[in-house]
């Protein structure tokens, strides 16, 4: 980890003139741009050279702070939105991000093949897992058919018995369960 330092006094980095060059760079790099192409950027719009070192601590400086504002802000937003759902079905959101995501990167956009296979193998372990649930939900749900149904067979002749039985049954298929 990089120590906040105050920028040398002869930092050529902190010292472009017009001032909005500072700012330019800055923005050329919180937008994602490589320190090859900000040393590019420098030599042919301010005739700078400079070392990846020193982008670095411009990074530090200048670019680092507004990130981890960004960072939280987002992390607050999200502890709101989290608080205000309440019983939100966040799997399906995040299965339809996974899925969108998926399909941007796979479909052309410039990734490298390390992060494509990456999202590729997460979404077909996030699509697995939710197949495994379903089956489950499944199989308990026949568990509690196949009880209800052992109970009636049991208490055949008792019309009370019946009679509760069913309402069980209507009770629990209100509520999701056994239909």
């Amino acid at each position: 980890m990089i120590r906040k330092r105050k920028a040398r006094g002869d930092s050529k980095l902190d010292k472009l003139k017009p001032e909005s060059r500072v700012l330019e760079l800055r923005d050329l790099l919180l937008a994602g741009a490589t320190y090859k192409e900000a040393k590019a950027w420098l030599l042919e719009t301010c005739n700078t050279t400079t070392t990846g070192d020193a982008l670095m601590h411009f990074w530090h400086r200048h670019c680092q702070p507004i990130k981890d504002e960004e960072m939280s802000l987002a992390a607050a937003a999200a502890e709101g939105l989290v608080d205000r759902a309440g019983a939100v079905d966040w799997d399906t959101a995040i299965t339809e991000f996974m899925k969108q995501t998926t399909f941007e990167i796979i479909s052309g956009q410039e990734v490298d093949a390390k992060t494509k296979a990456i999202y590729a193998r997460n979404w077909v372990k996030l699509k697995e897992s939710n197949q495994a649930a379903a089956k489950a939900r499944e199989f308990v749900r026949s568990k509690e058919e196949a009880g209800i149904d052992a109970l009636l067979d049991a208490v055949k002749g008792d019309k009370q018995a019946e009679d509760l039985l069913r309402q069980l049954n209507e009770r629990l298929a209100k509520k999701g369960g056994a239909a």
